[in-house]
This record gives structure tokens, C-alpha cells and sequence, in this order.
């Protein structure tokens, strides 16, 4: 009997160490969720976006015109109530040329200090600093950690009423589904989009840009032709094979 208490005793022990272990470890992974450099709010951003490609496409379907997300690129003074490449809307297209989109419902903030990263030749005009701080090849090559959708828009849309201000298209599908070009038939034709990763990442609204903090502190996601989406959650995953 006083040996299987013995045993007993130590099996308390046991469990009493590997309670206060989980303890240390939960207070770790607390931490480490407060202290994360906007990950957790990253992560929102990218299923937030998910969700709007599926309702994009269903617009589309529905009033058989094609429908698609833009993101508002217009900078002012009211920083608190501003959604410079942070605000999104869904529109589907009810005219010809660049104002002929309507938006279906109220917009979608991202999480504070998200935004989307412009494609790269849209970063002096999107007034955007400090991205990426690498070499030349990654900034305009095949590897560079940037949006490529908002390359395809010549210039930025100007919804009907009441939306206000610009929005630039990050990606427009068809009736059918398909993603679609972005700039009117007029412009460009018909043909598919070339555009299809969309990049996020944290930063600071200033008074008249946004600096982003560190590059490597990025996910977003590419879009399919037939519209389905891969989700890139680190910064390798932006990087194609030579």
C-alpha cells in the first residue's frame, strides 16, 4: 500500500508540472497574439477579402453584368473617417466608361493599420512610402511582393451616387464567373485580366501617405481565372519559381 502511494504521489506531481507548463505556454501564445505586429488583424483582412470575391461573383451572376471589389484611393484630410486603401466596396457595372459602376452595399473597412499594398508603378501616385526596401529586381520583378491587380486599371473609377470619391478595381469577374478584365471594353478589349494576387500589410496613415513598417509582415491571396482563391500567408509565398 505505502508503495502505491508512492506512485500515486508522483503522478500528481507529474500532472501538476504539466499544468503549470500549459499555463506558461498559454501565457506565451497570449502574449505572442498581442504583440504580433498586426498578424492576427492581417488574417482578417485576407478572409474578409475571401468573402467579398464570393459575393463579387455572385453579383455578377445575378444582374448579369459583371461585378467586382475596388478599393477607395482617395486621400483627404479627415484621416479617422477615411478609407485611403483600406475601404473596400462591391460594384457591379450599370453604365459605359469609367463611372458607370454602381456600389451594392455599404463598404468594408479593413482592420486599422491594414492596407493594401499598390501594384508597384502605383506607389509614388497611391502615396505610399517604404516598399518594399529591397533590391531592385524584387521591386519590379517577378518577385516582387506587391499587388499585381491594381496595374490593369488605367485610371481609377468614379462610382455613381452616393458613393463619393475614387476607387481603383482589384478584381472584376463576368456573368459567367470568369474574372474579367477591369477597364471598359472601349479601352482594352475583352480579354482576361493579367492581375491576380492582391497583397496586405500592416502600416501608418500619416498626414498625407502611408508608410508601411516591414515587408516581410505581409499575406493576401491570387485569384483565379475561374475565381478561386489561394491563400498566401507569408512572404516566401508571394516569390515564383525561376
Amino acid at each position: 500500500m505505502k508503495r502505491l502511494h508512492n506512485i500515486s504521489a508522483f503522478t500528481l506531481i507529474e500532472l501538476l508540472v504539466v499544468i503549470g507548463l500549459i499555463g506558461v505556454l498559454a501565457a506565451g501564445i497570449g502574449i505572442a497574439l498581442k504583440t504580433n505586429d498586426g498578424g492576427t488583424a492581417l488574417q482578417g483582412a485576407q478572409a474578409s477579402l475571401n468573402s467579398m470575391i464570393s459575393a463579387a461573383r455572385s453579383q455578377a451572376a445575378l444582374k448579369n453584368v459583371r461585378a467586382g471589389i475596388f478599393i477607395e484611393t482617395t486621400i483627404t484630410d479627415n484621416i479617422p473617417d477615411e478609407g485611403f486603401l483600406n475601404r473596400l466596396h462591391i460594384a457591379y457595372e450599370s453604365g459605359q466608361g469609367p463611372d458607370g459602376w454602381t456600389a451594392t452595399d455599404t463598404p468594408i473597412k479593413l482592420p486599422q493599420g491594414i492596407f493594401i499594398v499598390p501594384a508597384f508603378d502605383k506607389l509614388n501616385a497611391y502615396k505610399t512610402e517604404n516598399w518594399p526596401q529591397t533590391t531592385t529586381k524584387e521591386k519590379t520583378g517577378k518577385d516582387a511582393i506587391r499587388s499585381t491587380v491594381m496595374n490593369d486599371a488605367k485610371h481609377d473609377l468614379q462610382m455613381e451616387s452616393p458613393i463619393k470619391g475614387k476607387w481603383a478595381p482589384l478584381v472584376v469577374f463576368n456573368p459567367n464567373g470568369l474574372r474579367d478584365t477591369i477597364n471598359s471594353p472601349v479601352d482594352v478589349g475583352t480579354t482576361a485580366s493579367p492581375g491576380n494576387r492582391i497583397v496586405l500589410s500592416v502600416g501608418r496613415r500619416d498626414a498625407d501617405k502611408i508608410v508601411f513598417f516591414n515587408e516581410n509582415d505581409v499575406c493576401g491571396l491570387e485569384i483565379g481565372m475561374y475565381g478561386v482563391v489561394t491563400m498566401i500567408n507569408e512572404v516566401e509565398g508571394f516569390k515564383q519559381d525561376d
